[in-house]
């Protein structure tokens, strides 16, 4: 049997790219804000939206994933 090769096209890298920009983006916003001397409660307000945002996306990932399998 032949193995058929798996390839990523031009729209599947681009979202790669753009979901991994912005995942860098949430795992550095502490060092930002401890770079900036942020208020304990600002910094608590921008966890609060990336929690909610990274939520998001996790959750539209596991409902593509689903919709895929069908």
């Amino acid at each position: 049997m032949e193995q058929e090769e798996k390839k990523l096209g031009v729209v599947k890298l681009t979202f790669f790219a753009i979901g991994t920009t912005l995942a860098t983006g949430v795992f550095s916003i502490s060092g930002d804000f401890a770079a900036a001397g942020a208020h304990a409660g600002a910094v608590l307000i921008g966890w609060g939206i990336c929690l909610v945002g990274m939520l998001g996306l996790a959750m539209t990932f596991y409902k593509l994933s689903v919709v895929r399998r069908i």
